[in-house]
Order: structure tokens, then C-alpha cells, then sequence
């Protein structure tokens, strides 16, 4: 059963060690290969049907500007139509990361275990999606704790144990846990775009700038800002589809990996497929990493250029056999990032090349790169907040 495996969320602790490592961590001082807090703060929320009914009425005075407002602040929103409670009672997560951004998660619901040649029974897990990665709900904390592979957590020599391959059983739970090896960053339609844009603060401020002026007669002047702000939104449109497809296009991979399981080698695997764990044959003629892995049997020459920048090739070498704890960014050099490409592997002996799958989808190297540009670090414009308040004293003198 899913629950009753030690290592149900993504590393070998169970689930009093997880809670004391937690415990023992200091949000605030991250170590340095974390770009996002593993544990950002959390209030769940569940809906109110009274406070979401009186919501609804205030809402629409005047012209509909409360919900104006809650598209701004989605948080404050959930506030005012929600109470707080458990987070497993709860439907909407608040998450504030360290940056003091807040963002709303809608509670979602994953199936272990189970199934129809299986006697055991499904359990239920709740989990958000923050960001493209996702927390699982565990009762020993009481909150959402980031499903992590094997970057944390575990010993070399652990990593050396795992040589087999998983068994089918384990991978079907791990597949259940991850989900896909992606990196998916869909492109939005073209009428979300234009109307995420037109409902912007700033636009929002002409529309009540050109309405000030048709009230003063001024046409010509009005005009003058309609027609610069529709060449500005179609601008900003086409500058955004355009940068949302690239971003598709470089953040996709597809490929075929040979996997080790249950002993035995499976070609001709869709790499999509993959989960933490999985053993994969580096073939001598080298291929692009649609994961993270380290090396447990032979050397690599390596390609970082896509995810460093450096033009010189990096040698890889084997993971030592050693009771250490296993660090991506201390053990680099044995490590194949994803995104990277592997230009030829040498074998020891008769062996094959053999990697160990560490991390997949959005918790790579190059995941960590693709979130970094689709959730820069905010930026405090004085005008953006002028704008907001502006607009709000319109709203209070109307």
C-alpha cells in the first residue's frame, strides 16, 4: 500500500524523520541549490456559503468593481468569501513564498494504490500544484510538503543499492506520485492573453481617464488614448504569444531511453515516463538528458552549454560507493543534468553505462531554469500601485 511505504513522499524518510528534518529547517535560510522555499507558508481555506453570498451582492456596486478587485487580489478574495479550517478539510490553499507573494492553489485530490487486480484499497491525498511543483498533504505536519526525488535525503551507497531497477509495482506508485516527466508550458489562447492585458490596473486607469474626459467634451484627447492604448494591448499581445511559444518550444523534449526493471531492460522507453529511481543505459553515443541522473557505472563527456553557458565539455564519473549524503551541487560531477547533452560514454569492462534517475519534470536543472522565467522575482513599480489606488478613490467617489 501506498501509505504504508516509507518513502511515499519522494525520498527515503519516513514520515517522523521528514517532519524533524522540516522542523529543523530554516525557511529562511535555504541551502544554496533551492530556488523556492519547500515549505512556504499556508492557510487553507474552505468556502463560506453566507460570506460568499453577501460577496455576490457587494460585489456589484458600483459597476461591478468588487470583482475587479478580486482578480487583482485573488487572496484577499478568498479571505472574504472563505473561512479557515484544517488543511484537509480545506478547498483553496493561500501560499506566501519567501518573496511575500501571495498566491491561491486550488486543492486537488491523488489516487494510490488500488486498482483492479488489487485487493488494496485507494487512498485519497490531497495536494496543490505551486509554481509546477506539487505538496503533498501529510497529517504529521498538518500541512504540504514538497514531493522531492532523491536530491535530499539519501546516502550514496543508498543510490548504489538501487542498481536493479524498480520493480513494476513501485513504478506504478511513483507514476501515481510525479506524474510526467515534463516540462510543460502551455501557450495560452490568444483571448486569455488580450483579456488578462485589458484588465490590467494601468488600462483600467485609461478607461476611467477617457470617461473624465468625454464627461469635459475633450474628443479629440480621448481618442488620442483609446487608440494609443489599443496599439499598446496589440503590441503586448503579439510580444507575449510570441515569447510564451519559444519558451514551449525550448522547454520541450522528447526521447526513447533504455530502462533497467526488475532486472531486466526495457528500450525503446518514452523518457516522459520516467520517475526518481529509475535506472536508465546511457548509450555510448550519447543523448540529450530528459532528466536528472547520476552516474553509478561508467564516465561521461558532457555538454552543459544549454544549462551553463560554458563551451568547454564537463567530464562525469561514477558516484563513489561511500556513506555520504548525496547533493546535486556538491556531486556535479557525477550528476547528468537534464537538458544537457551527453556527447559519449566510456564503459568499465564489459558494463554498461548506468545512470540513476534523481529528480524529472519541473524539479531538473533545467525545470528550475524554465520557473525561473515564468516566476521572475517581483518588481515593486511606485506607478503600478498610484494606479491601483487612483483607482479605488475613483470607485469611493462615484
Amino acid at each position: 500500500m501506498a501509505a504504508k511505504d516509507s518513502g511515499w513522499l519522494g525520498n527515503n524518510l519516513g514520515d517522523d524523520a521528514l517532519e524533524n528534518d522540516f522542523q529543523n529547517e530554516n525557511p529562511a535560510a535555504l541551502r544554496p541549490e533551492d530556488d523556492v522555499d519547500p515549505r512556504p507558508f499556508q492557510v487553507s481555506y474552505r468556502v463560506s456559503i453566507l460570506k460568499a453570498t453577501f460577496f455576490c451582492f457587494f460585489a456589484t456596486l458600483p459597476v461591478c468593481a468588487g470583482f475587479l478587485i478580486a482578480y487583482w487580489f485573488p487572496a484577499h478574495w478568498i479571505r472574504l468569501i472563505c473561512s479557515k479550517c484544517r488543511p484537509g478539510r480545506a478547498r483553496y490553499v493561500i501560499v506566501t513564498d519567501l518573496d511575500g507573494r501571495h498566491c491561491v492553489e486550488v486543492i486537488q485530490y491523488l489516487s494510490l494504490g488500488g486498482g483492479a487486480s488489487s485487493n488494496e484499497e485507494s487512498l485519497s491525498i490531497p495536494y496543490i500544484v505551486h509554481r509546477n511543483l506539487r505538496y503533498l498533504y501529510t497529517s504529521k505536519t498538518d500541512n504540504f510538503v514538497l514531493l522531492r526525488g532523491y536530491d535530499t535525503g539519501i546516502n550514496c551507497n543508498e543510490i548504489h543499492s538501487m542498481i536493479r531497477g524498480l520493480s513494476q509495482r513501485e513504478f506504478n506508485e511513483r507514476r501515481q506520485r510525479f506524474g510526467l516527466n515534463s516540462i510543460d508550458v502551455p501557450v495560452k489562447p490568444i483571448y486569455i492573453i488580450l483579456l488578462q492585458e485589458v484588465l490590467h490596473p494601468f488600462y483600467i486607469f485609461q478607461v476611467f481617464c477617457t470617461a473624465v474626459w468625454l464627461a469635459e467634451e475633450y474628443y479629440y484627447y480621448s481618442a488620442l488614448i483609446v487608440i494609443m492604448s489599443l496599439l499598446s494591448v496589440v503590441a503586448s499581445l503579439v510580444q507575449t504569444r510570441r515569447n510564451m511559444s519559444m519558451l514551449h518550444q525550448m522547454a520541450q523534449q522528447t526521447c526513447r531511453v533504455t530502462v533497467c526493471r526488475d532486472g531486466q531492460e526495457l528500450a525503446g522507453v518514452e523518457g516522459d515516463s520516467l520517475v526518481p529511481g529509475d535506472v536508465i543505459v546511457v548509450p555510448p553515443t550519447g543523448m540529450v538528458m530528459p532528466c536528472d541522473a547520476v552516474l553509478l557505472v561508467g564516465t561521461a563527456i558532457v555538454n552543459e552549454a544549454s544549462l551553463t553557458g560554458e563551451s568547454v565539455p564537463a567530464a562525469k564519473t561514477s558516484l563513489p560507493n561511500v556513506m555520504e549524503a548525496y547533493l546535486p551541487d556538491k556531486h556535479k560531477c557525477h550528476t547528468l543534468f537534464g537538458g544537457t547533452h551527453v556527447i559519449q560514454t566510456r564503459r568499465s569492462y564489459d558494463s554498461r553505462t548506468l545512470a540513476v534517475v534523481v529528480r524529472t519534470g519541473f524539479q531538473t536543472s533545467k525545470g528550475r531554469m524554465v520557473r525561473s522565467i515564468l516566476y521572475p522575482k517581483p518588481f515593486n513599480f511606485k506607478f503600478y500601485w498610484d494606479s491601483v489606488k487612483f483607482i479605488l478613490a475613483l470607485i469611493l467617489v462615484e
